[in-house]
């Protein structure tokens, strides 16, 4: 009964955390992108039911920012009652609560329970799809592969990653039967198996295109082996914490899981579920990593999230096998500690590490402050210029005077990052030397780098280069994390 209350205080306290500052700032890249994809499913390369989903809640309970990040508040709030319900299949309800603990108060879940993304629905797939799996094996009931077929359709069209991860589910689940020789099992596994790759089927041609565009070229980063180390502190802290943290998180990580394995000694009966844990948290993220070395890079750690519920899994057992109290204590008030520092420094919009860290997330900043500033001052015939591609969405997305022209310009010398090949140009997307030919003697101009942080891109020093070489500068101010310069010509 008290971890059933205590439980309940987990839930309430993961909600409010959840909801506080949901709205609070303006929507980012990814989001806009999302909504856009949503209302034009042409656009959609993955992540087809998350749009589809986002669409129909758009059109039932309206726009705003609070609004279109609230299926992701659900889903993360249902996936920490989810990993109670794994943990306590898999060990017990005290292993259970701390594992559940850890996602419901952790900065890194939290960040992407109020981002309209599919993250948030991808971890509980994930946990819903090997709890049913893995209870069927346990039980010897066949069905319980009726669900975990379903959430495996639904989870490839929540993600492409979740391919990855369902590998090694199968992967698992046949090295267990080859152990324990359930043909039985075996021959259910190979039909749930055909039945999802027949629901797969209408999707794979277009998956195979997106696999082609990839391969000539994506913006994410080959990992290096660091990336390991930096995807656990991520996994610990978020992105928000200060390095210092993130190293102190790793030490307590050691400590946990040097106690489980020594606790697993004496429990017997639940080393083979320990090892399934530890398989599904180390081997999607493995297998990311290798194929990213060697053939092209998809190592992201927002998709590799769909492996943390089984870490903290891990932890739960190291806390719970603590023999010590003190030293219990002692690690569980440094593991709240780290917790509140890391989501304060997260509800204050502060990032302390560099991009590595925490690479294609950026800290939200308004973008509202800076299209009433220009609104308030552009000229009938004047025209706007953004040369960075995040901000030219958002300003686009959030402008109120809809008849202001407003382009993205890039210097030819530089090719878009998002793809490694040349840009492409477009209706509203144009080369610098282009300006000339238009009428307007005043073009404003919006400097700055994808997150804002003073500094300017490679392609703005480029293009401002070539406007400070052909133009007169009026004015020029930096706002935040934009350099606004005002360009007339000579």
């Amino acid at each position: 009964m008290r971890i059933k209350v205590i439980l309940l205080i987990v839930l309430l306290l993961a909600l409010g955390i959840r909801i506080y500052c949901l709205g609070k700032w303006e929507l980012w890249y990814d989001e806009i992108l999302a909504i856009k994809t949503a209302q034009n499913f042409r656009l959609a390369n993955n992540s087809y039911l998350y749009y589809t989903l986002l669409y129909y809640w758009i059109k039932f309970f309206k726009f705003s920012e609070s609004t279109v990040r609230i299926p992701s508040l659900i889903f993360s709030m249902l996936s920490i009652a989810s990993l109670y319900l794994l943990g306590k299949n898999l060990f017990n309800e005290k292993i259970a609560l701390f594992s559940t603990g850890l996602l419901a108060f952790n900065p890194f879940h939290i960040w992407y329970s109020q981002e309209a993304r599919p993250y948030s629905a991808l971890v509980l797939c994930g946990i819903l799809s090997s709890y049913f799996l893995f209870r069927g094996l346990k039980e010897k009931k066949i069905l319980f592969l009726f669900p975990f077929t379903f959430l495996s359709v639904v989870g490839i069209y929540l993600h492409y990653f979740y391919i990855t991860f369902l590998l090694v589910c199968l992967f698992i689940v046949l090295l267990f039967l080859f152990v324990k020789k359930q043909k039985y099992y075996v021959y259910w596994l190979t039909i749930s198996i055909l039945i999802i790759f027949l629901f797969l089927s209408p999707w794979l041609p277009r998956f195979l295109l997106n696999l082609c565009c990839i391969i000539d070229g994506f913006w994410i980063p080959v990992p290096s082996f660091k990336s390991l180390f930096i995807t656990l502190e991520n996994f610990n802290l978020g992105y928000n914490a200060p390095n210092w943290a993130y190293k102190y998180s790793l030490f307590l990580t050691l400590i946990l899981f040097l106690s489980a394995i020594n606790f697993l000694r004496e429990k017997k009966e639940l080393q083979s579920n320990f090892w399934l844990c530890l398989m599904l948290f180390i081997l999607p993220i493995l297998f990311a990593f290798f194929f990213s070395k060697f053939l092209f890079s998809i190592y992201l750690d927002r998709a590799l999230m769909i492996s943390s519920p089984y870490y903290y899994l891990i932890l739960g057992i190291g806390l719970e096998s603590i023999g010590r109290k003190k030293l219990k204590y002692f690690v569980k008030l440094s593991i709240f500690f780290l917790l509140v520092q890391s989501l304060s420094f997260y509800y204050q919009g502060i990032t302390h590490s560099s991009l590595t860290h925490h690479t294609g997330a950026y800290v939200k900043k308004p973008i509202r402050p800076v299209i009433n500033y220009l609104e308030r001052r552009v000229n009938k015939n004047d025209i706007i210029c953004i040369i960075n591609t995040h901000v030219f969405l958002q300003f686009n997305f959030y402008k109120q005077n809809k008849g202001i022209l407003c382009f993205y310009v890039f210097s030819p010398e530089i090719w878009d990052t998002n793809w490694n090949r040349p840009h492409s140009e477009g209706n509203n997307w144009i080369p610098v030397n282009r300006l000339i030919g238009f009428d307007s003697d005043r073009i404003w101009m919006l400097f700055s780098d994808c997150p804002r942080s003073g500094k300017l891109d490679e392609n703005s020093q480029k293009v401002k280069s070539w406007m400070d070489k052909n133009y007169l500068t009026i004015f020029e101010q930096w706002l935040d994390g934009i350099l606004l310069k005002l360009y007339e010509k000579k």
